[in-house]
C-alpha cells in the first residue's frame, strides 16, 4: 500500500516537472520553407548547374505566413559532405530578388538560380 502511494506521488511529481518544462520549451517555426529537389542523373560539376539549360534542380519556396504580401527573401547555398564546405556569399552578384506572397508556393529552377553556382559567388572552393 505504501509502495503504491510512493509510486503515485513520484508519477505525479514527474508529470508536474514535465509540464513545467514544456511551458518554457518552444519549437522554432520558420516563416519560409525551402525544399530542394534534384533530378537524376546528378552532375558533380557545380558549373553545370549554372550553365546547363536542362532543369536538374528545382527549389520550392513557401512563405507560411498567409498574412504576408510581397516579402523579399534571400537564399543561401550550402554544400557539405566528404570534406566539402561550400557556401554562397552573403550577397550573390547577379541573383534576381525573390518576392513571396503568403501561402503561395514559388518554384525556382537551376536556370533561375544560376548565379548561386558561379565561382565568384562561392566560398570554400577553388577554380580547379
Amino acid at each position: 500500500m505504501k509502495n503504491n502511494r510512493i509510486k503515485k506521488t513520484a508519477k505525479n511529481l514527474l508529470t508536474l516537472i514535465l509540464l513545467t518544462f514544456s511551458l518554457f520549451a518552444n519549437a522554432q517555426v520558420y516563416p519560409v520553407q525551402v525544399t530542394p529537389v534534384l533530378t537524376p542523373p546528378y552532375n558533380l560539376k557545380l558549373s553545370s548547374y549554372a550553365t546547363n539549360t536542362d532543369v536538374k534542380l528545382r527549389v520550392n519556396i513557401l512563405l507560411r505566413d498567409v498574412n504576408e504580401f510581397n516579402r523579399q527573401v534571400r537564399l543561401k547555398l550550402i554544400i557539405k559532405g566528404q570534406g566539402l564546405n561550400i557556401q554562397s556569399q552573403q550577397f550573390v552578384n547577379g541573383a534576381p530578388p525573390i518576392y513571396l506572397n503568403g501561402g503561395t508556393n514559388k518554384e525556382l529552377t537551376n536556370l533561375d538560380l544560376s548565379a548561386y553556382f558561379q565561382l565568384n559567388n562561392l566560398l570554400g572552393i577553388n577554380p580547379q
